[in-house]
């Protein structure tokens, strides 16, 4: 924690590293009232030894918010503008290229129905009327005919 100590002009109780007294000016330890001028300018330059570019870039960042709002008004406007230059060409501008029919672009007319059915693909295996096989063969993957029945023997 800061030591306190008390200044001897007026008595206030100030930070115990105070040059000057910010209540009175004076100084702490002897009570002289004395100028603050050298003091602050010796911790703060003055603003004319800046270079110019400096000190624009010093006032751009001290109203950073103005300037963001500003550029983003500014974007808006050109936005804006471009769009109701946009709008007016198209109203008065007529174009030189006959229309085309959307026929040309998009022809549906040949498209089967969604709700007409499809024909049934050719199957090239042999059932022999057994259902059974039929499942083996189309779900499985990789699937095989089954094995031959064994010959029945003959009486």
């Amino acid at each position: 924690m800061k030591e306190k100590s008390s200044c001897v002009s007026c008595g206030h109780s100030i930070d115990a590293s105070a040059k000057l007294c910010p209540y009175c000016g004076a100084d702490p330890k002897t009570g002289e009232k004395q100028d603050p001028t050298p003091l602050v300018q010796s911790h703060f330059p003055p603003r004319e030894s800046m270079p110019a570019h400096e000190s624009f870039l010093e006032f751009i960042r001290a109203r950073q918010s103005i300037v963001v709002a500003l550029v983003i008004v500014g974007v808006l406007l050109i936005a804006v503008a471009m769009h109701q230059m946009i709008i007016r060409r198209n109203l008065n501008v007529v174009s030189d290229v006959p229309a085309i029919p959307l026929t040309e672009v998009a022809d549906l007319s040949n498209q089967p129905a969604a709700t007409e059915e499809l024909p049934m693909p050719e199957l090239e295996f042999e059932t022999d009327g057994v259902v059974r096989n039929v499942r083996t063969l189309l779900l499985e993957p990789g699937a095989v005919p089954p094995p031959p029945p064994p010959p029945t023997p003959t009486p």
